[in-house]
């Protein structure tokens, strides 16, 4: 399935589970491929059991690391054996949703914009986007 195919709630479980199946294919053979999250962008999501809603942002690095911003945990990076993947599932099967799926649906504004991040936040999402790592 591709993306243009996506129609409804179904549609997008069957195309992401086959993207996780190809990430594990791939993964398996040690191919790099072009991976659904892009490394050093920050992704948004919004949890709707809280109002307003909890925001939550996700950035991965170049290989395993990645970071949380915010959300109902608050804002913390990877431990050991704890890699971006496994995480961003964890993320959407949290029950967040993406913001842009949040918009299309009318469940927070057009003109919806990130918060603004902490110093410590936007020391280590600094060095992701440089180094592609989450350590200095």
């Amino acid at each position: 399935m591709e993306p243009h195919e996506i129609k409804n709630d179904d549609d997008y479980k069957v195309y992401l589970t086959e993207q996780v199946k190809k990430e594990a294919h791939w993964n398996k053979r040690r191919i790099h491929y072009d991976p659904i999250i892009k490394p050093r962008i920050i992704y948004w999501f919004v949890h709707l059991s809280t109002e307003p809603p909890t925001v939550l942002g996700f950035i991965r690095g170049d290989k395993y690391g990645w970071r949380v911003i915010g959300g109902l945990t608050g804002s913390h990076m990877n431990g050991h054996g704890e890699g971006w993947w496994g995480k961003f599932v964890k993320i959407i099967s949290s029950e967040y949703m993406a913001i842009e799926e949040a918009v299309v649906k009318r469940l927070v504004p057009p003109d919806w914009s990130p918060p603004p991040l902490s110093d410590s936040d936007a020391d280590r999402i600094d060095v992701i986007q440089k180094n592609g790592r989450n350590r200095c």
